[in-house]
C-alpha cells in the first residue's frame, strides 16, 4: 500500500520519505497518545502500511507545511482556491493534486504518470471527490522548489513532473536523478516493506510488555485518569485511474533541492521535538 508515502513524495516532488520514516513517526505518535489516553491500540499505522492523517501532518511539519480541511480553507478564503496543493483521501488511499507554474496536476500514484486538470475543471473535480466520499485537505505553506518549475511553461509540459509508482517501492528510472541528488539512502527500496513489517511486529511486542507493566503498576498504585480530547481522524480512500503519459526527469541542481543532510537534520529535529513533548 504505502500510498501516504507516495502522496507525500509526489507533493514534495522528491523521494524525501521512506516507509520506515513514516512508521517511526507513527510509533512516536502512538507513544504520545498512549501516555495521554492509556490505550494500547495504534491509531496511526496498520499492518497493511496505511498511515493516518496525523502521520502525514507531522511529516509535513518538517517543511513548515500544514493540512487544513477544504471546507475550513474555503470559509477563510471566501471560496477562492489560492492554494498550491491538495491531499485527498478515501478509505485506504491517499493521493496528491499539485499546482506547478499555474498548471494543476493529478499525481495519483495509481497512475503511470501525471495527468493535467484544467483550472475550469478543478473546482468541479474537487466537488466530485467530495460527493464520492473523499476527504480533501488543502496544503498550506510554501512548497519546496522542484525541477519541474524550471521547465513547466504551459499545461502541456508534463515531462519533468514526478509521479511515484505505487506498484514499485523504488522510484521509476525517470526519477533516479532526484534520488541520486538526495542520496541513495533517502529513497524507498524493496527492503522497506519488510522493515515496516518488522517495525510493526516489534511495536506489538513492546505494546504487550507495556500492558503487563501497566497491570503490575495498577495493582499497587491508584493512578488518576487523564482527561483529554483527541481526534483519531483516520480517513481512507480509493482513487480513480486516469489516462497517463510517459514522463521523464531532468537534472537536479544543488540550489533547487535541499541537500540530503539538510533533510536528515530536519527529520532528527522533528523526532527530538516529539520525544521532548512526550516527556512533558
Amino acid at each position: 500500500m504505502l500510498c501516504a508515502q507516495h502522496a507525500l513524495n509526489n507533493l514534495l516532488q522528491g523521494a524525501y520519505f521512506s516507509a520506515v520514516d513514516l512508521a517511526e513517526i507513527a510509533r512516536k505518535l502512538d507513544e504520545l497518545e498512549r501516555s495521554v489516553l492509556g490505550t494500547d491500540l495504534s491509531l496511526n499505522v496498520n499492518d497493511d502500511g496505511y498511515f493516518s492523517v496525523q502521520v502525514i501532518s507531522e511529516a509535513l511539519k518538517v517543511f513548515d507545511l500544514r493540512l487544513v480541511g477544504l471546507c475550513d480553507f474555503q470559509a477563510r478564503n471566501i471560496g477562492s482556491l489560492t492554494c498550491s496543493a491538495f491531499i485527498c483521501n478515501f478509505e485506504n488511499h491517499w493521493f496528491t493534486l499539485r499546482r506547478i507554474n499555474g498548471c494543476w496536476f493529478n499525481l495519483n500514484s495509481l497512475n503511470s504518470g501525471p495527468t493535467i486538470i484544467s483550472d475550469c475543471h478543478l473546482e468541479l473535480y474537487l466537488a466530485q471527490l467530495a460527493a464520492e466520499g473523499y476527504t480533501v485537505f488543502v496544503v498550506e505553506g510554501q512548497l519546496p522548489p522542484c525541477p519541474a518549475e524550471n521547465s513547466v511553461v504551459d499545461c502541456g509540459d508534463i515531462e519533468d513532473v514526478v509521479n511515484v509508482d505505487s506498484d514499485a517501492f523504488q522510484p521509476k528510472p525517470f526519477n533516479n536523478k532526484i534520488v541520486h541528488a538526495l542520496s541513495p539512502t533517502d529513497y524507498v527500496d524493496e527492503s522497506d516493506e519488510d522493515l515496516l513489517k518488522a517495525l510493526i511486529a516489534s511495536r506489538e511486542a513492546a505494546d504487550h510488555n507495556d500492558r503487563s507493566l501497566q497491570k503490575a503498576l495498577m495493582e499497587n498504585v491508584s493512578l488518576p485518569a487523564a482527561e483529554c480530547g483527541t481526534s483519531d481522524a483516520h480517513i481512507n480512500g480509493q482513487a480513480s485511474i486516469d489516462n497517463t503519459d510517459q514522463i521523464r526527469h531532468s537534472d537536479v541542481t544543488p540550489d533547487v533541492f535541499p541537500s540530503a543532510e539538510e533533510v536528515r537534520r530536519k527529520r532528527e529535529a522533528f523526532l527530538r521535538r516529539l520525544e521532548e513533548a512526550k516527556k512533558k
